[in-house]
């Protein structure tokens, strides 16, 4: 049955009109003008656009014929004017640039707020399409993108532009990331670190100086001491619940960001209280089971009310607030740094483990408090996964310190926050 302008306002599931087009609503009830295709043995799906009353089904129909029938009735592939594939087809030629991060904005966009909307079609006309908006997005390089992106620290601090060249950074890892996704290039040329490449300038005073990662404080005691203050403004208001989770859980497991936030329930064994971290998320390509303390059990508790029917623990936000998830992906790597920024600290959350390791380590040969109890380098690195600088125990040791681990996460979690009690109770699925 043909849509029309009643039935697709008052849409709660996916409807078809005929000939592969479709008006799709997500699980969130966000609609969206998509149709599906044949070409080369595949179904590829192509977006529209979004729906709204001026976008109904006259205007989807219309788009529909333009874009895609038309094209494939000349043999064209209805994704060649702005998501190309991988391989060059006909002439070998690829979209440029400005196509691919075009498109992007236009996918990504409708879900964001009138602010981000400007900000971010803002930097796309006055800097990327500026530079590279002409070229074939396959021309493009990791050497170009670290030279463009150098030219924002400036020479002095007056001229230094270090937001700008973080978020332009972040975008363009999104417009690459989704051509890789599209199969229009091989690899993301914007996929890298900007310490490592050298573009970690920050503002100091009135002069520029190197971006490092630090603790809280230069000093580990130092730094100790600033802890319970850090650990209680996280709870203000200002900082969303989940991203107070995130970071809370980050420190206590002496994690790494990125295999914190992108966790998943199916990882947790509330029984054996273990979170199995896959090989694909850690650094090393080496499966790690983390015992967890009953500070962190009950941070995911609290976690789940907000995001237990999703499959991601920290599915990315879907709405300005906070309040909506998208569980395609996970939050961002910068979200919880910008939440630590505003907060009035200079720390990156990679310093915690920093911190963790100093006070740790210091425990193990005696120094500090005499109540610290003594726990083992080789216990300490395993539960930092870092690689056993022993090659030959590496190889063939094959012990996990899984109980050791848990005695001493546990008690590193006490001193910073009290212990709960916690009653564990399986969640049904």
């Amino acid at each position: 049955m043909a849509i029309n302008a009643i039935s697709a306002k008052n849409a709660k599931k996916t409807l078809q009109d005929g000939n592969g087009l479709m008006l799709r609503v997500d699980k969130k009830g966000r609609k969206y003008w998509e149709c599906r295709y044949s070409q080369n043995g595949a179904r590829p799906t192509y977006r529209l656009g979004p729906w709204s009353e001026e976008h109904g089904p006259k205007w989807a129909r219309q788009k529909h014929r333009d874009d895609v029938l038309d094209k494939l009735e000349q043999g064209i592939d209805p994704k060649a004017k702005s998501l190309a594939p991988a391989i060059p087809q006909g002439d070998g030629s690829f979209p440029n640039f400005r196509e691919v991060g075009q498109e992007w904005f236009d996918a990504q966009s409708p879900g964001w707020s009138r602010k981000v909307v400007s900000a971010t079609q803002g930097r796309l006309d006055k800097y990327m399409f500026l530079e590279f908006g002409h070229l074939p997005i396959n021309v493009i390089t990791t050497g170009m993108v670290k030279k463009f992106l150098k030219q924002f620290e400036g020479k002095d601090r007056e001229s230094a532009r270090l937001e700008t060249r973080d978020k332009v950074h972040q975008q363009l890892k999104q417009i690459f990331g989704s051509a890789v996704v599209d199969e229009i290039i091989p690899y993301n040329p914007a996929e890298f670190s900007r310490k490592l490449a050298g573009l970690q300038l920050r503002k100091a005073g009135s002069e520029l100086e190197s971006q490092s990662y630090k603790m809280l404080a230069e000093e580990p005691e130092d730094a100790w001491e600033l802890l319970p203050q850090f650990w209680a403004d996280l709870s203000k208001e200002s900082v969303n619940k989940i991203v107070e989770i995130m970071i809370k859980v980050t420190v206590l497991t002496l994690s790494r960001p990125n295999e914190v936030r992108g966790g998943k329930w199916a990882e947790i064994d509330w029984n054996k209280k273990t979170w199995s971290v896959p090989a694909s998320r850690m650094k090393r390509r080496k499966a790690h089971v983390i015992p967890l303390s009953n500070q962190v059990i009950a941070l995911l508790r609290e976690l789940q009310k907000y995001t237990g029917d999703y499959g991601h623990m920290f599915p990315k936000f879907a709405s300005k607030w906070g309040s909506e998830f998208d569980d395609s992906s996970s939050l961002s790597d910068a979200t919880a740094r910008i939440a630590v920024r505003r907060l009035g600290y200079v720390a990156d959350i990679h310093g915690f483990r920093h911190m963790a390791s100093s006070f740790l380590h210091a425990a193990s040969i005696g120094e500090g408090e005499e109540e610290r109890p003594r726990f083992q380098s080789v216990v300490i690195e395993f539960a930092l996964s870092h690689a056993d600088k022993n090659k030959i125990r590496e190889v063939y040791n094959k012990h996990e310190y899984r109980t050791p681990r848990a005695r001493m996460l546990q008690w590193y979690a006490d001193q910073i926050c009290p212990s709960p009690q916690i009653e564990l109770v399986e969640k049904s699925a």
